[in-house]
Parts: structure tokens; sequence; C-alpha cells
């Protein structure tokens, strides 16, 4: 897996983390959110139903979890997460759920390592592939699990959305250069960010915000992957 390394990697890797935990104590509204999502995006819910899906990154399968629940509820989902610590925390939010394991196998490897003869209808990989540095390698990959009917659902970023982040995070850098503990960094910028997420209605949990946009050192890399740099890759590798 080492070849396959990325800053996500070894950045939760370093730090034991999967920074992308989310609070669903009202679990009818994390649904919604999810619900509202795929309305935006032209899916209807009842599109789950019954379906298979493989999810790349799922992180600790908060988003995950959503599939079972929505449109009647999804056959079978495929998780490729690389990162142990989400691993972890993916079984053990499906068994509080009640998710059996045979609706789910949660995979440890990165998707350049996986390899199945299976074709899926959701192709799932949200907010990170803008943060590697072989993007159109990657969808490529992912193609290759689908069939003429299938749908690829990714996280594309446009040079507005980065130079927010970014500045965002410039002054994270500078207000915490005198503090050397990660975990310190992040309780001080807890008083100035927490605020401005809960007026937001953001359902990520702060602190993990502050890790993965503020520290994960992802962003520094993170290519502008438009929309449009998606379609055109789409248009000219269709293979139906």
């Amino acid at each position: 897996m080492d070849k396959y390394k990325n800053d996500y990697l070894t950045f939760y890797g370093e730090n034991n983390i999967s920074p992308v935990r989310q609070d669903i104590n009202n679990f009818e509204q994390h649904c919604l959110r999810r619900k509202n999502l795929y309305r935006q995006l032209g899916i209807p819910v009842l599109a789950l139903r019954n379906s298979e899906v493989l999810e790349v990154g799922a992180g600790s399968g908060y988003n995950t979890l959503t599939y079972f629940f929505l449109g009647g509820g999804v056959k079978n989902v495929d998780i490729v997460e690389p990162n142990p610590t989400g691993r972890i925390e993916i079984n053990r939010l499906f068994e509080k759920y009640k998710i059996t394991k045979d609706k789910y196998n949660c995979i440890s490897s990165t998707i350049e390592e996986f390899a199945t003869n299976k074709t899926y209808d959701f192709v799932i990989a949200e907010g990170f592939i803008p943060g590697l540095s072989n993007p159109k390698e990657i969808l490529g990959i992912l193609e290759k699990y689908t069939h003429k009917d299938s749908i690829i659902i990714i996280t594309c970023v446009d040079e507005i959305g980065l130079y927010v982040e970014r500045m965002k995070r410039l002054v994270a850098q500078y207000i915490t250069k005198d503090i050397k503990e990660l975990k310190l960094k992040v309780e001080k910028l807890l008083v100035i960010f927490k605020p401005q997420l809960e007026k937001l209605g953001a359902s990520r949990k702060p602190e993990d915000w502050i890790l993965d946009q503020l520290f994960n050192p992802s962003l520094l890399v993170r290519n502008d992957f438009t929309m449009k740099d998606e379609l055109n890759f789409i248009m000219i590798n269709l293979k139906y």
C-alpha cells in the first residue's frame, strides 16, 4: 500500500484519526440532508433501492449509513477505505444501527490496489479526489467498475472554493504558529471557527473540520478540479 499512499493517509495514520465524524443524533435530519443533496444532483433516492454500491474513501461511514435507509435501502455496499481508524469506526457505527455484515464489505485497500470483476449501480467517491495528485487516474479506475446505467458521484472543486479554504488555512496557521501540539492547535481554533460552523448548521464535528480543512496537508496540493474538468474526462473516456 505504501506506493499508493497520499497526504490524506499519511496525515490520518500519523495522528490515528478519521476526522469526518458527524452529529447524527437527529438521524431523520441526517438522512434528509443526503436526500436533498441527491435531489440537487438529479438522483431520486428511489434509485438506491436494491442497488449495488461501491464507495471509496467513506471515512467513518456516516454518509454511507444513509444508503441503507433511503429509497427502500441498497442491496449491498462495498467500502474501499484504507484508513484503519476509519474502518474501525465504520464497523462500530454500522453495528450501532444494526447493519448486518451481509449488507456491506469494508475493504482495507486504496482504490489503486482494489480489484474486482463486479460492476456497480453507484460508484461514490466524495470529498477527496481533488486533494490527490492523480485525480484523472482515479476517475479512470472508478469508471472501470461501472456499467452503462451506472451513476458516478464525486466532488469537484473550483478556484473560488479553493481560495476561501486556503485563506482560512492561512489564518489558522498564523494563529497557531507558536503551538506545537496538534490537539492544542485545534482547541485554540475551536473558539474561532465553532460558532461559524454552528451558524451554518454544519453536521460535521467542528474539531474534525478543523483537523481536516486547516491542517490536512492535502489542501496544499488540492487541484482546481472543476465540474467542466470532470465532464471533459468522462466524455473523452466514456466506454459506452
